[in-house]
C-alpha cells in the first residue's frame, strides 16, 4: 500500500520500440510522467517528454474519454496571460488485481486502484499439501472473487508467484506448488477475459519497494526469505 507523502516511482523502460506501437508508447509517457510527477499542463507534459505540444493534446485529450485522466483546474498563482490547465491521473478510474501466491499457507488477493492503494482483499487458505491443478483452481477463483468485489473497470492482472517464471508468464518450476511448466499467464487470461503479468514473487516484491518504497537509489535488492530464498533485483531504474 502507497505510504503517506511517498511519491511513486516509474521504471526505466528496457526493449526495442516497434514502428506500430508508437501511439501507445506516447500514451505510457504521459501516463508514467503524471504517475510519477503528479498533475502537470499540456504545456507541461510536452516539454517533459520531448513530444509535441499538438500530440500531446490529442493524446490528453483521448485519455480524458477513455476516464484515466481529469482536468483539475488552474494554478492558485497569478501570472500574466492564461493560467494553464493542469491534467492529473485519477486515481480511481480502473482497479487492477493482484495475487501473491508466495505464502506457504494461503493465497492472498488484492484490489488495488492505480496509485496502489488497497480497496479490497481476501485470501484463501492452502490445506495441506495443495498443489498442482488445486492451486491453479484456487488461483483463478481467488481471482475471479477479488474482480467481482472491484467497483470500477479492472485493467489486469498481477501474479508474484513463487519459482522460476519465464518471460511469457509460465511457471516453469515452482516446488511449493508442484508446477512445472504452468502456463498460469494463460489459463488466467483464458478464464478473466483480462490482461495479465506473471513473474517471480522476489521480482514483484522488488517492483513494489522501488516504486512505492520511498529509495531514491537507481539500484535495489530485495530478499525474500521464508521456505526458500530468493531477491529481486533493480539496476539503473530497470528490473
Amino acid at each position: 500500500m502507497n505510504k503517506v507523502g511517498v511519491r511513486p516511482r516509474s521504471l526505466r523502460p528496457i526493449g526495442k520500440l516497434l514502428a506500430e506501437d508508437t501511439r501507445r508508447h506516447h500514451r505510457s509517457l504521459i501516463l508514467q510522467h503524471l504517475f510519477a510527477e503528479g498533475p502537470a499542463s499540456r504545456a507541461d507534459l510536452a516539454r517533459a517528454t520531448g513530444l509535441t505540444r499538438v500530440t500531446v493534446s490529442d493524446l490528453v485529450g483521448a485519455l480524458i474519454a477513455d476516464g484515466l485522466l481529469g482536468e483539475l483546474g488552474s494554478p492558485a498563482e497569478n501570472k500574466v496571460g492564461k493560467p494553464p490547465t493542469f491534467v492529473g491521473l485519477l486515481a480511481d478510474a480502473a482497479h487492477i488485481l493482484a495475487l501473491d501466491l508466495s505464502p506457504d499457507d494461503r493465497m492472498t488477493g488484492a484490489v488495488v486502484n492505480l496509485f496502489g492503494h488497497v480497496k479490497a482483499r481476501a485470501e484463501v487458505p492452502l490445506e495441506g499439501a495443495c498443489g498442482g491443478e488445486e492451486a491453479v483452481r484456487l488461483a483463478v477463483g481467488l481471482a475471479e472473487q477479488m474482480r467481482a468485489t472491484a467497483d470500477r473497470p479492472v485493467l489486469g492482472i498481477g501474479v508474484g508467484t513463487p519459482g522460476v517464471v519465464d518471460g511469457r508468464g509460465v511457471v516453469v518450476d515452482a516446488h511449493n506448488l508442484h508446477w512445472a511448466g504452468v502456463d498460469l499467464t494463460g489459463i488466467l487470461r483464458r478464464q478473466l477475459d483480462l490482461p495479465v503479468y506473471v513473474a517471480n514473487d522476489a521480482n514483484t516484491a522488488v517492483l513494489a519497494e522501488y516504486t512505492f518504497g520511498g529509495t531514491t537509489a537507481a539500484d535495489l535488492m530485495l530478499l525474500r526469505i521464508g521456505t526458500g530464498v530468493g531477491a529481486g533485483l533493480v539496476v539503473g531504474g530497470a528490473l
